[in-house]
C-alpha cells in the first residue's frame, strides 16, 4: 500500500514525488544496516532482550511516522522502523533451526 500512496503523500507533505521516493531508499538502507549490526549484538546479549527492545523501538518509529509533519521526519521514522525490523528478520533466521526440522509445523505423534 506504500507505493500507490506516494503521490498522495507528496501532496500532503507539499514535496515532489522524487522526495517521497527517497523514503523508500531510506527504508532499504535502514534494513541493510540493521542486518549487519545485529549479529554481534545478539551473540553478546542473547535473543530475548534485543527482541523486546527492537519491538518497542519499531512501535516508536511507527508512531513517529504516523504523526510526522515533514518528509524529513517521515524518513527518520522509516529508517528507525527498518533498522529494528532487520532484527526480527535476523532472529527468524536464527530461531527457525532451533525449532526443529524445516518444512513447517508437524504434529507430535
Amino acid at each position: 500500500m506504500y507505493l500507490p500512496g506516494m503521490p498522495s503523500m507528496a501532496g500532503d507533505f507539499g514535496v515532489s514525488d522524487g522526495r517521497i521516493q527517497q523514503t523508500l531508499a531510506v527504508f532499504l538502507i535502514g534494513l541493510a544496516i540493521g542486518q549487519g549490526l545485529y549479529g554481534p549484538v545478539l551473540d553478546r546479549n542473547g535473543r530475548r532482550l534485543p527482541l523486546l527492545l527492537g519491538v518497542e523501538i519499531f512501535v516508536a518509529g511507527s508512531v513517529l511516522a504516523a504523526i510526522s509533519t515533514s518528509v524529513e521526519w517521515l524518513m527518520a521514522a522509516r529508517f528507525l522502523q527498518q533498522i529494528t525490523r532487520a532484527l526480527s528478520r535476523y532472529l527468524k533466521q536464527r530461531i527457525d533451526p532451533d525449532n526443529g526440522p524445516r518444512g513447517g509445523c508437524e504434529r507430535p505423534q
